[in-house]
C-alpha cells in the first residue's frame, strides 16, 4: 500500500476543514513518508517523541512570549495601524478603479499612435541602413541609360536582367517605376540595334547584333530572320534611292545608272547571304533566304528590263552584260548564279536596235534613190564616185577594231569595188554599223531573226535598184552597161559580202548552197545579171587581145597596182606576173577607201589597170570607165558559200563579249 492511500485512509474519517488544511500541508505527507521509512520499535517510540517534543516547543514558545514582550506589543500596534492603512488604501483603491476605464482607452490610443510611430522609425532607421544600396537602385536607370547611349550593351542588358530579379524579389512601388524606365531603355537600345541592322555593317558585327537581340528576347527566331533581312533590305533600298536621286539631279545615263545599280545588288546579295548563312543555323524548309533573293532578282530583271530599252548602244550593252555575268558568277559561290536569266532580257534589247540600224541604212539607201528614180538622173552623172562624193562615205563609216589576224582581216574587209558606188558603199557602212553592233552581243536566238531582216532589207533594196535600173535602161540605153555593172556589184559583191559577214563573221554558220538569198536576187536582177556576163566576155576577149598585142613573147610584163588598206591606211604594192592571168582590179576582201586621198588613188589606180587590161572602143571615156567598171565587179565576184567556220552551238555563250573574231565589219 503506498502512502496515498495510507493518507487517504488516514482522513477518511476527519472533518473537511481538518482533512483539507492536513491534504494541502506540505509537511504531511513528508511526514508520512517518515513514518513509513520507521522501524516497528521506531514506531512505537514515536508518540515519546512527539510528546517531548511538544513540550520543547511550548517551553521555548513560553520563554519567548516573555522575553519579547515588547515586540509584541509593537507589532500589535503595527497591525493596528496597517488596519486603517489598508481601510485607507481600500477607499482610494475603488477611485482608481473608477479610473481604470479611462486609462486603459487612454493606453490603447497611445499604444496605436507609438506603433505607428515605431513602424515609421524602423523604416527610416532601415533607409539608413541600406542608403547606399538603395541609391545604387535608384541609379539603374540612369546608368542603364548611360550604357546604351555609349555603346556598352552587354552590361545594359545586365542590369536590365537585374532589375528584373528585383521587381520580383521586392514587388513595390518604386520597383515598377524603375522597370519601366529600365523598359523604355532597352526599347532604345531596340532601336539602335535596328538601326545597325539597316546601315553598312560587317559580319561579325551583326552576329554581334543579332547575339543581343536573341539575348533580348524582343523576336522569335523565325522573326528574327525576317527582321535581319527587312533592316538590310531597308539599307539597300536607302542606297538605290539615293542613285535615283542622283540620277534624277545629275541626269545620269542609264549605263552609268544601271552599273551602279547592279554593283549595289550583287554587294548586297553577297553580304546579305554570307551573313544570313553564318548567322542563322539553315533548316530543311528555311526558304525565306530563297524567296528574298528571287525577289531581289525579279527586281533586277524589271529595271534592266525598262532601262535597257532605252540604251542605243550595243557595247554598252555588252559592258552591262559581262559585268552581270560576272556578277552571276560571283554569287554562284552562295548558289545564286543567275547568268543565264538576264540573257533574254539583253536579246530583247539589242534585237531593235540591230533591225532598227538596218532599217535606217535601207532608208537611207531608198531615201538616196527616190528622187533619182523620180527624175530618172542619168547614170554616169551620179552613180560612179566622185572625190566629192569621198566625205560622205567617210563620214559614214562606222569605227572598227583593229583586226586580230590578216587572214580575218583579208576575209571580212568590204569589196574596194564598192567605192566606185557611193549609194552602195554608204549603205554598206550602214549595214556594217548594225552588225558591229549586233557582234558586241552577238546572241545565237537572234540569228535567224536577223538573217531574216537582213534578208529582207537586202531584197528591197534589191527592188529599189531593179526600179532605178528599169527606169534610166529605158531612157538612157547607151549607159546601159554601166547600170548593169551597179547592178551586178550589188548582187555579186555588196549583198553576199553582208550576208557572209553576218552569217559566217559573227555566228559561225555555213552558208547553204545555194543560198536563198542569193537565189532570190539572182531570180530579181536576172536580166542585169545577164547583160553584165555578157559585156564580162566581150572586155575578157578585148583584154585578152589587147595583152597578146602589147605583150613580147621572150619577155614577161610586170604590172603594179596600187591598193589602200582601210584598216591602217598604209597603200600596198602588188606585182603581177601575168597581167592577163591575173585580175586588173583590187580584191573582193579589201576596204573602201576611209579618205579623199585614198578614194582618188584607188580609182586612179582602178583607171590605170583599166587601161592597160582593156581595149579603148570607139565610144566615149565615160564608156571606158563602164566597161572597166564591169569587168572589175565580174572579177569582184566570188563564191560566198564557203566557210572555215564550225557549226554554232545550242546555247548562248556565257560570255558574249568573246564574239567570233572579226577582224573589220566596216568601211574606213
Amino acid at each position: 500500500m503506498d502512502n496515498t492511500e495510507l493518507f487517504h485512509l488516514l482522513t477518511d474519517d476527519w472533518d473537511d476543514d481538518e482533512g483539507q488544511l492536513v491534504r494541502t500541508s506540505p509537511w504531511t505527507r513528508d511526514y508520512l513518508t517518515h513514518l513509513t521509512s520507521l522501524t516497528l520499535d521506531e514506531l512505537e517510540r514515536e508518540p515519546t517523541t512527539l510528546h517531548d517534543n511538544q513540550k520543547k516547543i511550548k517551553q521555548e514558545a513560553q520563554q519567548l512570549a516573555f522575553t519579547e514582550y515588547p515586540t509584541f506589543l509593537h507589532a500589535q500596534a503595527c497591525r493596528r495601524e496597517m488596519d486603517a492603512m489598508l481601510t485607507e488604501v481600500d477607499g482610494h483603491l475603488s477611485g482608481v478603479l473608477d479610473t481604470l476605464p479611462q486609462l486603459e482607452q487612454a493606453w490603447d490610443q497611445f499604444q496605436q499612435q507609438s506603433e505607428t510611430l515605431v513602424k515609421e522609425r524602423a523604416k527610416v532607421t532601415s533607409v539608413l541602413d541600406y542608403q547606399n544600396v538603395l541609391v545604387d537602385v535608384l541609379e539603374l536607370p540612369q546608368l542603364m541609360d548611360t550604357c546604351v547611349w555609349n555603346g556598352y550593351y552587354t552590361e545594359a542588358m545586365d542590369l536590365a536582367a537585374h532589375v528584373r530579379r528585383l521587381r520580383l524579389r521586392y514587388p513595390l512601388a518604386v520597383m515598377d517605376s524603375i522597370q519601366h524606365q529600365i523598359q523604355a531603355s532597352s526599347d532604345v537600345m531596340l532601336g539602335q540595334f535596328i538601326a545597325h541592322l539597316r546601315s553598312p555593317i560587317k559580319l561579325a558585327a551583326a552576329m554581334n547584333v543579332i547575339g543581343y537581340l536573341r539575348r533580348m528576347d524582343a523576336f522569335s527566331n523565325d522573326d528574327l530572320r525576317i527582321v535581319f533581312l527587312r533592316c538590310r533590305h531597308d539599307f539597300v533600298d536607302t542606297r538605290i534611292d539615293k542613285l535615283k536621286k542622283d540620277r534624277h539631279d545629275r541626269a545620269i545615263p542609264a549605263f552609268d545608272y544601271l552599273k551602279r545599280y547592279i554593283d549595289i545588288l550583287r554587294e548586297h546579295i553577297f553580304e546579305v547571304a554570307t551573313q544570313y548563312m553564318s548567322i542563322f543555323s539553315t533548316k530543311e524548309n528555311d526558304t525565306l533566304l530563297t524567296d528574298y533573293l528571287t525577289h531581289l532578282i525579279a527586281d533586277m530583271q524589271r529595271v534592266l528590263t525598262e532601262e535597257l530599252a532605252t540604251m542605243d548602244d550595243t557595247s554598252e550593252l555588252a559592258s552591262l552584260l559581262t559585268q552581270l555575268q560576272y556578277c552571276g558568277l560571283s554569287l554562284g559561290r552562295v548558289g545564286l548564279d543567275f547568268r543565264l536569266l538576264f540573257v533574254r532580257a539583253f536579246e530583247q534589247a539589242v534585237q531593235p536596235l540591230v533591225l532598227r540600224l538596218m532599217d535606217r541604212a535601207l532608208a537611207a539607201l531608198q531615201d538616196t534613190l527616190h528622187p533619182i528614180i523620180k527624175h530618172t538622173t542619168q547614170p554616169s552623172n551620179w552613180l560612179t564616185f566622185t572625190a566629192s562624193m569621198a566625205s560622205s562615205i567617210q563620214h559614214d563609216a562606222p569605227a572598227s577594231p583593229s583586226p586580230s589576224s590578216p587572214a580575218a582581216a583579208r576575209l571580212y574587209q568590204p569589196p574596194l569595188l564598192l567605192i566606185d558606188y557611193p549609194c552602195l558603199a554608204t549603205f554598206t557602212n550602214g549595214i556594217l554599223t548594225a552588225l558591229n553592233a549586233l557582234r558586241l552581243v552577238p546572241a545565237l536566238h537572234l540569228a535567224k531573226a536577223t538573217r531574216d531582216h537582213l534578208h529582207a532589207c537586202l531584197i528591197k533594196a534589191a527592188n529599189t535598184l531593179k526600179t532605178y535600173a528599169d527606169a534610166a535602161r529605158t531612157q538612157f540605153p547607151d549607159e546601159e552597161d554601166l547600170v548593169a555593172s551597179f547592178i551586178t556589184t550589188y548582187a555579186r559583191s555588196c549583198a553576199p559580202y553582208l550576208h557572209r559577214c553576218l552569217v559566217e563573221g559573227i555566228y559561225k554558220m555555213p552558208i547553204a548552197h545555194p543560198s536563198p538569198l542569193k537565189t532570190e536576187i539572182d531570180a530579181l536582177l536576172n536580166d542585169y545579171l545577164a547583160l553584165a556576163a555578157a559585156i564580162h566576155e566581150q572586155a575578157t576577149a578585148a583584154a585578152a587581145i589587147t595583152s597578146e598585142a602589147a605583150t613580147p613573147v621572150d619577155e614577161p610584163t610586170t604590172t603594179t597596182a596600187t591598193t589602200t588598206n582601210g584598216i591602217d591606211g598604209t597603200k600596198e604594192e602588188k606585182n603581177e606576173e601575168n597581167a592577163h592571168a591575173t585580175p586588173v582590179n583590187g580584191t573582193a576582201d579589201e576596204p573602201v577607201g576611209a579618205n579623199n586621198d585614198q578614194g582618188d588613188e584607188a580609182a586612179q589606180s582602178h583607171e590605170q589597170q583599166t587601161t592597160v587590161a582593156m581595149p579603148t572602143p570607139p565610144e566615149s571615156q565615160q564608156a571606158k570607165t563602164e566597161h572597166a567598171t564591169t569587168a572589175h565587179s565580174q572579177q569582184e565576184i566570188r563564191d560566198d558559200t564557203n566557210s572555215d567556220f564550225p557549226p554554232p552551238t545550242e546555247e548562248l555563250a556565257n560570255k558574249p563579249i568573246d564574239a567570233p573574231d572579226v577582224a573589220s565589219l566596216s568601211i574606213e
